[in-house]
Formats: structure tokens, C-alpha cells, sequence
């Protein structure tokens, strides 16, 4: 008899009323429903794509057959409005990030951005600012995107002004790219003390797992709708 490869879910119940599920251990792994259970039925059947999306960019990663099941582990209600500035904090982002930890997660995060680029190259430019049949227009997703990116980066700076994030005057799908590039640069020479602190910014309490977490998750969240769009 097959064992279940069971998996802890970490669940946001966001102020608009929708719920967020996410595999912490499998970063970018997500599910969005109108309710817990929802949530998290639907984070459980998106395992299996998620294991063949890892595949697809690294042939190492063994394959998982299942079947899985996942378990609530924390559930977080969230009040604000800009989820890039009151994502929860999870116990597990309190950990430090080990050399190995930030090499994987880097990765990931570079083949989500990558991914997003992709998808938005697809699209030709005298579409990018027509709706999708699923969606805004593709050049307000990849703004958002690009902008998502560079606030989660400037909460490293000794003074974090979220106020102050500028992009640089370019078509969306080229901020995009720009702000892959700086992050990866920025997120790789993080110091040791970078890579265990944890920090408080505007009441919300921060770390770098936290903000790769959140990284990865964004870029493969504002890529869905490009996906299904292409798909449709």
C-alpha cells in the first residue's frame, strides 16, 4: 500500500476574504479559494504540477508519485490591503538561511521570474495592454510583478522607503527582466547577519526566507493568469 507523502500547509485568510494556501517546504507551491477548505483541497491537487515544473527546469529533481496529503499547519488573518507589504510571517521564516537554503531558493526564484518573462514575451506587444480573456491586461500583471519584486528587495536596506521603490522607465516586460537581474545580484551577497535576522518594518515582522519565500510566490502567482491565458 502506497504512504502518503504528507506536506504542512500555511494558510492566509486575506482581507478581501480569499484564502491563500501554501506549501512552505515546496516554495511557490500555492492554491487561492473562497475558503480554507477550499484552499487547501485545490494546494493539494497542485503538488504533482508543481513537481513536474521543478522537472522541467532541473533533471535532478527526483520524482514524487504520491499520493499526497496536506495538513493546516498555521493559519494567519490578514487586515492590509497590499499583500507585498503584509504577507504573514510564518514560524518557519524565522529560520537562517544556509548556504544550501539560499542556492535553492535563489534558483527557484530565478525560474519563477524567468517563467514570467516567458509567458509575457509569448504574448505580442500590440496585446499586452488588451485584457486577457482570464485577466487584466498583460503589461499591468507584469508591472506589478516588476514592482512586487523591487519592494520585497528594498526591505534589505538599513532604511527600508517602500515609498521611494522606482522602476525604471521601460516597458513592463523589460522591468521585469531589470529587476530579476538586481535581485539576484542583491540576494546573493546577502551577509550572514542578513541571512538570520529578523526584522519589523511598518508592524510587520520580516526575515530573507520570508522575502524569498515571497518572492518566488508572487512571481509564479502573477504568472498564472499569462499561463491560463495561453492556454485558453
Amino acid at each position: 500500500m502506497s504512504q502518503w507523502v504528507a506536506h504542512d500547509a500555511y494558510v492566509e485568510v486575506l482581507a478581501s476574504g480569499a484564502v491563500r494556501a501554501q506549501l512552505i517546504d515546496l516554495p511557490g507551491c500555492f492554491a487561492v479559494g473562497n475558503d480554507i477548505e477550499a484552499s487547501v483541497a485545490e494546494l493539494e491537487g497542485r503538488i504533482p504540477a508543481y513537481y513536474d515544473w521543478l522537472r522541467a527546469h532541473d533533471e535532478y529533481t527526483p520524482t514524487v508519485a504520491g499520493p499526497f496529503h496536506v495538513e493546516i499547519k498555521e493559519t494567519q488573518y490578514i487586515t492590509g490591503r497590499f499583500p507585498y507589504l503584509d504577507d504573514a510571517f510564518f514560524a518557519p521564516d524565522a529560520a537562517p538561511v544556509t548556504g544550501e537554503d539560499l542556492d535553492w531558493l535563489l534558483a527557484l526564484l530565478e525560474w519563477s521570474l524567468d517563467d514570467l518573462s516567458e509567458l509575457g514575451q509569448r504574448i505580442s506587444p500590440d496585446r499586452r495592454d488588451a485584457p486577457m480573456r482570464v485577466g487584466p491586461p498583460p503589461n499591468r500583471l507584469l508591472r506589478q510583478a516588476a514592482e512586487a519584486q523591487a519592494r520585497y528587495l528594498v526591505l534589505l536596506n538599513a532604511q527600508p522607503d517602500l515609498s521611494a521603490v522606482k522602476l525604471k522607465d521601460a516597458p513592463p516586460l523589460e522591468q521585469v527582466r531589470e529587476v530579476r537581474d538586481v535581485s539576484l545580484r542583491r540576494l546573493r551577497t546577502t551577509s550572514d547577519e542578513d541571512r538570520r535576522c529578523v526584522f519589523e518594518i511598518l508592524g510587520q515582522r520580516w526575515s530573507l526566507r520570508k522575502i524569498l519565500r515571497c518572492g518566488i510566490l508572487s512571481a509564479r502567482m502573477y504568472a498564472e493568469p499569462l499561463a491560463a491565458d495561453a492556454s485558453a
